[in-house]
């Protein structure tokens, strides 16, 4: 004979074992996600009604997560990071077969998921915020170092800007995270005709970190060292 499904009312609970390393914070949340579109609530065993997941560091204070609405791992890993303080790419999900988790995964209905804290990555994103450099005709101008998208390269984005490549436009990325006194692959954007909308185009060049507050541009054109922090202070 076939086990009877769970009763609606009693919806399957999702263990979640949060693992600390290298001093990250750590903690267990219990929980259930939304059922997907085509799924039997009776069936499958989901609640009608989806609750908060409830997550305990490692000191014992709870945190509460509202994962209602939350169906894939990449949601899941953006609602732990927010609860931690930190941004998504630092945050990695482990199952319980010790295996590295995608965002496109499903949140899993049962077993443990290992949450552990990037050390390498929680370090880039410590470098993030504002940054400045001096473009030649232009003198300085400030941008603002940010993950480029869901990735954990790096991205530079003007703040200030000039006719050539203005505020808001990126002026350098890498291909590959920042690693201290290591030069990673990189592009750097530029434009000649300031009337030409289409004119952008990259040019290859290397990033180099060479300390918290210094990138150095290998290749750059026009530009090569950017400092941390705001150039008026």
């Amino acid at each position: 004979s076939f086990p009877s499904p769970t009763p609606p009312h009693l919806p399957p609970r999702i263990p979640t074992a949060m693992g600390a390393t290298l001093g990250a914070e750590a903690g267990r949340c219990t929980g259930w996600r939304k059922p997907l579109s085509g799924e039997s609530p009776e069936g499958q065993g989901f609640g009608t009604d989806s609750e908060p997941l409830t997550f305990l560091k490692m000191d014992g204070d709870a945190i509460n997560v509202d994962c209602s609405q939350v169906t894939t791992l990449a949601e899941a890993r953006a609602k732990v990071a927010e609860s931690l303080g930190k941004l998504p790419q630092c945050v990695r999900l482990i199952s319980d077969v010790n295996s590295s988790m995608q965002d496109s995964d499903l949140l899993p209905t049962s077993g443990t998921i290992t949450v552990v804290i990037d050390a390498e990555v929680a370090a880039i994103a410590e470098l993030l915020g504002p940054w400045y450099a001096r473009y030649q005709g232009h003198g300085n101008e400030k941008i603002k170092l940010e993950f480029d998208g869901t990735t954990t390269c790096v991205r530079a984005v003007k703040v200030t800007g000039d006719p050539n490549v203005p505020a808001g436009q990126w002026t350098w990325r890498t291909l590959a995270p920042l690693q201290k006194q290591t030069k990673v692959q990189g592009k750097q954007q530029i434009r000649r005709d300031i009337y030409n909308p289409w004119g952008y185009r990259e040019v290859e060049v290397q990033v180099e970190l060479q300390s918290d507050d210094l990138i150095y541009l290998h290749g750059g054109i026009s530009v090569d060292t950017f400092h941390r922090g705001d150039p008026l202070k």
